[in-house]
């Protein structure tokens, strides 16, 4: 996978049109209403998820990751195993995965974009 950056949404505050903000895990420790800018915030999860659990993981995330538009962003935020398992189901879906990051210095979101990536020297 390839990571770049992209100013995405951030030519102007209005909200993208159409699209969604998924907050990968909301613990209800966060205010995600900057991230309003790049399209309505719902929770993809929410509350206590046990990640050592696969199956339950998976039935937990399936149903609303299915939900999930070429035009979306994940909010990448909660368990590092609940992220990777996100942004992997919409990178195979899509081929890449617009993603949210919290940048403490401005206290804004920074748009990045995770694409699938080949290295015939790996296999």
């Amino acid at each position: 996978m390839t990571l770049t950056s992209h100013e995405w949404g951030n030519e102007d505050s209005t909200q993208k049109k159409g699209s969604k903000v998924w907050v990968v895990h909301d613990k209800q420790a966060y205010l995600f209403d900057k991230a309003d800018r790049y399209g309505e915030v719902v929770n993809l999860t929410e509350g206590r998820i046990n990640i050592f659990n696969p199956e339950v993981l998976q039935s937990q995330l399936l149903p609303e990751l299915a939900k999930i538009s070429d035009r979306d962003y994940l909010l990448l935020v909660g368990h590092a195993v609940i992220n990777f398992y996100a942004i992997n189901y919409v990178v195979k879906k899509f081929g890449f995965a617009r993603c949210l990051l919290y940048a403490a210095g401005t206290g804004n979101y920074k748009a990045i974009k995770i694409e699938e990536w080949y290295d015939d020297d790996l296999d």
